[in-house]
């Protein structure tokens, strides 16, 4: 009994595998036939034949007008369907609740943005709820089946709970987000797939499900806004860590002896250099400058500024030279708000790590700019909860 067990568990496991790779070989691959996808899977006709109904009846995938095949004989392409299925992406900053509903092409439905007060998480988290329930409903009236929804958090998450580490932005800790959210969700009806991360993480996803990067496995993300963060997509799957903490780029130290506190308690992190509240500390005295603020103060391109600007670019360089060193990704995806004011820090930034690196991990096409800009973490939480989907099969 115990070896027939085994047999039956195998073969259900084998099934969601072979569920996971047709739904990516058809996203992929549209159009391709029944007989394509068996060949292309190494799977029996009959097998995929199954597979296709199943998903098809759950709403995955459409079945299109029949075409003449090369040998006569009629065949069906198959397509994802991406006209009824909606994915819901949140990006939550220390001032700020970013909504948005995607197609599984990553191209916005609706867009929602709140700021929010902070302080207590139940009430900014409720906040977040009351827009999921908006999104839903909005998702209906366009006919559209939900996946679910990502939710990219601005502070290190452990991807087994939900919980979200800490935010020293926000002045949160150990704050369960998963179970509150699913709790408040179901309450009002709605059993919905959920998937929690850190907001720089959620970013690269969006690179790596939508962006034009299907042939590149391993990218490094960094997020340049009030803090600064990163994700690590390597073999095609986000970088966590052991309990969540990979990516905290921020919270590296690149000057031991005579750095700046950081919010974090230590001194001479990255982020103290290489942030919005780092060029504003520079620029201004304080940390409170805001994107527009310091735009202005770089056009006039005093002294000040251009020593500001020398720092900024000279730290983010040292950074990315480490990271190629260390990981040798084929990109560096430069994101985040202060991408906005770029043409400012890019050349230089660019000569810095060239001139740091090795000839064999530097070119010019390794590192890019993210084409989502300020709407990448949470395009990239809605990729996120796709990537989800489609790995534990579920319709």
């Amino acid at each position: 009994m115990k070896h027939t067990g085994t047999i039956a568990g195998d073969q259900a496991l084998l099934k969601k595998l072979n569920r996971m790779a047709l739904l990516a070989s058809v996203r992929e691959h549209p159009g391709l036939s029944r007989a394509d996808l068996a060949k292309k899977l190494n799977l029996a006709k009959p097998t995929v034949s199954q597979l296709i109904q199943e998903l098809s009846d759950e709403g995955w995938l459409l079945l299109g007008s029949q075409e003449a095949s090369r040998v006569g004989r009629p065949s069906l392409p198959i397509h994802f369907n991406h006209d009824g299925l909606a994915l819901i992406g949140v990006e939550l900053t220390p001032h700020q609740i970013h909504l948005v509903v995607t197609n599984p092409r990553g191209e916005i439905l609706q867009e929602m943005q709140e700021n929010h007060a902070g302080g207590e998480p139940a009430r900014v988290l409720a906040q977040v709820v009351r827009l999921l329930l908006e999104a839903l409903e909005f998702s209906g009236q366009q006919k559209r089946k939900v996946v679910g929804a990502g939710i990219g958090l601005p502070g290190p998450v452990d991807p087994q709970t939900g919980v979200l580490l800490y935010a020293p932005n926000l002045d949160w800790s150990s704050v369960p987000v998963l179970s509150f959210l699913d709790s408040s969700l179901k309450q009002a009806g709605h059993d919905l797939l959920l998937h929690i991360n850190n907001e720089a993480k959620t970013a690269a996803m969006s690179e790596y499900m939508f962006g034009n990067l299907t042939d590149v496995e391993d990218l490094i993300y960094l997020s340049l806004g009030e803090g600064l963060g990163s994700g690590f997509i390597l073999k095609r799957d986000i970088l966590q860590g052991h309990s969540g903490y990979a990516g905290e780029i921020g919270h590296t130290t690149l000057q031991p002896d005579q750095g700046k506190r950081c919010t974090c308690g230590k001194v001479g992190c990255a982020e103290t250099l290489i942030s919005v509240r780092a060029l504003s500390q520079s620029l201004f005295g304080h940390g409170q400058g805001s994107i527009a603020e310091i735009a202005r103060a770089l056009e006039a391109q005093t002294p000040e500024t251009l020593t500001a600007l020398h720092s900024f670019s000279r730290y983010l360089g040292i950074l990315i030279s480490n990271l190629l060193t260390t990981f040798n990704p084929s990109r560096v995806v430069l994101g985040g708000p202060l991408m906005d004011l770029s043409e400012h820090f890019w050349d230089s930034t660019l000569n810095e790590v060239k001139t740091r690196t090795h000839p064999g991990l530097y070119s010019d096409s390794v590192i890019v700019k993210c084409r989502y800009r300020v709407n990448a973490s949470a395009i990239g939480a809605a990729g996120s909860v796709l990537q989800q989907a489609l790995r534990v099969g579920e319709g």
